[in-house]
């Protein structure tokens, strides 16, 4: 049904404009007003889409509405033949603009189809809506490094506040505002971490962890507006080293700086920074406590997310490629922490209702074909519309989602789209197992884990073998730069290697050189960075990485 034989046709709320300016289209397919989705917004609806089933979920208030492929339009689980399919036209999905009628509107034809609005007021029972009153939050954008920036777009000027909740997590207020879905940021820089944008009743609140040395300035700009928020490192001169503790020798020669940490009296511990974080050396030392502290594996810097194995305390939270150098760190109460080397694969694995499903990969977003896992920190979230995301506790389903939400800390998550895995049927309470298949059982045992490559040393012989591991070696990565690795020497003391500069060939010989009888190389280059006794090793980097792992007295 069309309400104006006019291309377009202006849309009020109660008489009045909306801002920005609203106008249905006619001109798309005859006989229909159309809107796009994205619009929908204005009218205080929270939208969902999924591209893998093509599904559409709008909610406001305690209302939904949906549109399924296989179904059509459902409100309240009634099927709604007046409504026509969506349709994808100029790279929008518009819909019809009678939807609002079941979100809570009254919509008011033009007596002039050619002159006059269509014009929208709120049910009775539905009163709220964001126009008028509260401006629009349509999107927030972050830079990342030494000083971040993140710039919110609003719909016209907002008040905004800051609250510190702690030494490194921010919240800005920004007041009477309307958000119609949360968003998170990974940014992994070295003075903001990460970031979520989320609704706050008749508010919009805006998360961040930054680094504990850095600080927050709070300002906004007009045409366009939007709220500013930079997260600045006052200069400062970098913390050197102090005296090494008992049980710790340091050696410089030849640009080698060498941290030896005798056996038994410090334990070894992978830490990371929160999925889509980052944290230099030197914050991650001061967090545990430690003594030394080197940077982890490789990384995807766009989002700061590791691209190899990475286990902390028990938990899998990366996959692994299968083909890069990795060690493993088994503790037990005699000898303390021993080191373990190989090139493991994983497999975790899921057993509901007799059967078995291996889980592709550990990540919050989830994949059309994949079956993933992912460990909630209360801040990032996981799962979708058109996926089936499953919450474990003690052995039994806990939750069941069918559309986006934040796991709280700990909690265990699987997530899979139902068209790719027909036989997975899951409800509440219903029991499963998880377990993990190693192709090298040793690694079973280490409650930490890290992948980065290439092996240098193995039995205290040269061992790079690039190709194996599948590094190019033509590429940016094997180039002369900053180079970082952890080891063992022949009394199986620890022992954390940082080259000023050389290839990773030159390195591994200094090591054999050195007298290491095991070594890996980790990140390297801008990310290659040391920190022992309260400071960092000269030309360190600054850089925030995802993972490390540090030292810390037994």
């Amino acid at each position: 049904m069309a309400f104006s034989s006019a291309i377009a046709a202006p849309i009020t709320f109660a008489g009045v404009p909306l801002t920005p300016a609203l106008e249905s289209r006619v001109d798309l397919k005859p006989g229909l007003d159309l809107i796009p989705i994205s619009r929908l917004e204005l009218f205080g609806v929270s939208i969902q889409t999924s591209s893998l089933s093509g599904q559409l979920r709008f909610k406001r208030g305690g209302l939904t509405l949906e549109y399924l492929p296989l179904k059509g339009w459902l409100a309240q689980n009634n099927v709604l033949t007046y409504l026509e399919a969506p349709l994808m036209l100029e790279n929008q999905v518009f819909v019809q603009v009678q939807v609002l009628t079941e979100l809570g509107f009254t919509l008011t034809p033009p007596s002039d189809p050619n002159l006059a609005s269509i014009n929208f007021e709120a049910d009775q029972d539905t009163p709220f809506v964001p126009v008028g009153g509260l401006v629009q939050v349509f999107d927030a954008r972050a830079s990342r490094g030494r000083t971040s920036r993140i710039a919110i777009d609003v719909s016209k000027g907002v008040n905004a506040s800051l609250e510190q909740i702690s030494n490194n997590k921010i919240k800005i207020h920004l007041e009477n505002t309307f958000l119609s879905t949360g968003r998170f940021i990974p940014i992994g820089g070295e003075s903001l971490s990460r970031a979520r944008l989320v609704p706050d009743g008749l508010n919009t609140v805006l998360e961040l962890e930054i680094s504990k040395h850095a600080t927050v300035q709070l300002s906004s700009l007009s045409n366009p507006d939007r709220v500013v928020v930079d997260v600045v490192i006052p200069d400062a001169p970098t913390p050197t080293p102090g005296l090494a503790p008992t049980g710790i020798s340091y050696s410089l020669s030849n640009q080698l700086h060498l941290i030896t940490l005798e056996a038994g009296k410090f334990k070894p511990f992978v830490v990371t920074a929160g999925l889509g974080g980052g944290k230099t050396a030197l914050e991650y030392a001061e967090d545990a406590g430690a003594v030394v502290a080197v940077n982890g594996g490789y990384y995807d810097v766009t989002q700061s997310l590791s691209v190899d194995l990475v286990v902390s305390n028990n938990q899998i939270l990366s996959y692994a490629r299968g083909n890069r150098a990795t060690l493993g760190l088994l503790t037990d109460d005699l000898f303390g922490t021993r080191a373990v080397w190989g090139t493991p694969k994983v497999r975790l694995n899921l057993g509901l209702n007799g059967k078995t499903w291996g889980v592709n990969t550990a990540r919050a977003a989830p994949h059309p074909q994949w079956l993933t896992y992912f460990v909630g920190d209360g801040f990032v979230p996981t799962g979708g519309l058109g996926f089936t995301t499953i919450v474990v506790q003690d052995g039994k389903i806990l939750e069941l989602h069918d559309e986006g939400f934040t796991p709280a800390l700990g909690q265990i998550t699987f997530s899979l789209n139902p068209l790719a895995f027909p036989g997975f049927t899951a409800n509440l309470n219903d029991t499963l197992t998880i377990s993990t298949t190693w192709s090298d059982p040793v690694f079973a045992s280490a409650q930490n884990i890290l992948a980065a490559g290439p092996k240098l040393v193995t039995n205290s012989l040269y061992a790079i073998n690039a190709s194996s591991e599948g590094f190019d070696t033509s590429k940016e990565i094997w180039r002369k730069t900053k180079q970082v690795a952890i080891g063992i020497d022949q009394q199986n003391n620890w022992v954390v290697a940082f080259l000023e500069s050389g290839t990773p060939e030159e390195f591994a010989r200094a090591l054999v050189a050195a007298g290491l009888k095991e070594a890996m190389r980790l990140d390297s280059g801008g990310s290659a960075q040391v920190f022992l006794a309260g400071g960092m090793l000269p030309n360190s980097a600054s850089r925030a990485v995802p993972n490390a792992i540090v030292f810390v007295a037994r």
